[in-house]
């Protein structure tokens, strides 16, 4: 009844020319639903793809080019996922640690990989040992880009998550040890354990608001790490076996959230930074906690100073493909 009397009163007020302010909840105003930026290059064939309508769902790569285009549709139909072993055909095991009857040059050397804004899925592990992969840049919003996509991915350098990325799960880029660049818009749910694992990464800077065990573990050749505010959970097992770290950098992170473990990096030489506006009982609660994980080994080393690492833009990504001739 509510409801039908201010329909009442609102036409009325209209008829009378009167200016009836809307509440917020009953529209959206235009500039507050975010686009997705579309993939601007020229898909490969339909016919280069075996495809599952039902599902909607890309089953196999029949075809030869080594840079893959992922059509947006194929026979009319949105291609919203791909399987486990649609890459198959660019496997490589000869030069893994897997047992194989795989002959060399036997696979397809896919160089770059370039994902339509249309998927909404990928099946775990669905790149895994595609070593000549070097380039992937995702238009796909993905909610979670699932276990293990570009595990042991040997060869690969550059990820762009053009519309930003909900949960980088585990074991994502485990491995990928020529990786130098990950870009994502905007801040991530969840870095998940060992997403970052034996990496090449030499400088990071990481928007996220949970951060699992082990995340970027084994990361040999990483100098710094500038952890952005915003965190909800901090396991300290992130930092393990980070051999040549310098600078891990904090930005207004609670200490609370922060999961003390062992980590026995016992670095004498790491700098933690800390805003300058912390105040002493958050420093020393910061401090405590690096100690009983073993990453310092003296208080000294926890340090009040202002970040000085800006956010990095997009790469660009029509120089990067362009050197692919896309």
């Amino acid at each position: 009844m509510k409801k039908r009397i201010l329909t009442v009163v609102i036409a009325i007020a209209i008829l009378a020319g009167i200016a009836v302010p809307v509440r917020a909840e009953e529209t959206v105003p235009e500039e507050a639903v975010e686009c997705l930026t579309e993939m601007p290059y020229e898909a490969l064939p339909e016919e280069e793809f075996e495809f599952d309508e039902a599902s909607r769902t890309i089953t196999a790569y029949i075809g030869t080019s080594v840079d893959v285009i992922i059509p947006r549709t194929i026979g009319g139909v949105p291609v919203e996922n791909i399987s486990y072993n649609a890459f198959e055909c660019a496997r490589d095991y000869v030069h893994s640690d897997m047992a194989t009857n795989q002959k060399e040059g036997e696979w397809l050397p896919m160089r770059c990989l370039i994902l339509p804004e249309t998927l909404k899925s990928i099946e775990d592990s669905a790149f895994t040992h595609c070593h000549d992969l070097e380039t992937v840049i995702c238009y796909a919003p993905l909610e979670n880009t699932n276990k293990g996509l570009f595990e042991e991915c040997k060869g690969l350098k550059t990820v762009i998550f053009v519309n930003g990325v909900g949960e980088m799960d585990n074991y994502l880029f485990n491995y990928c040890k020529n990786l130098k660049t990950v870009w994502w818009k905007g801040k991530v749910n969840r870095i998940g354990v060992q997403c970052f694992g034996a990496t090449g990464l030499e400088q990071f800077c990481v928007n996220a608001k949970n951060i699992d065990s082990c995340a970027f573990i084994g990361c040999e050749d990483l100098k710094e790490i500038h952890i952005r505010s915003g965190v909800e959970n901090l396991n300290m097992t992130a930092f393990a076996m980070l051999t040549g770290i310098e600078t891990i950098c904090l930005e207004g992170i609670d200490p609370d959230v922060m999961e003390a473990d062992w980590v026995n990096l016992q670095n004498s030489t790491v700098t933690i930074m800390v805003p300058e506006d912390t105040t002493d009982e958050q420093l020393q609660l910061v401090t405590q906690k690096f100690a009983s994980a073993y990453i310092i080994v003296n208080k000294s080393q926890v340090q009040k100073d202002s970040c000085q690492l800006s956010d990095d833009p997009m790469p660009d990504i029509d120089g990067i493909v362009g050197e692919y001739g896309i």
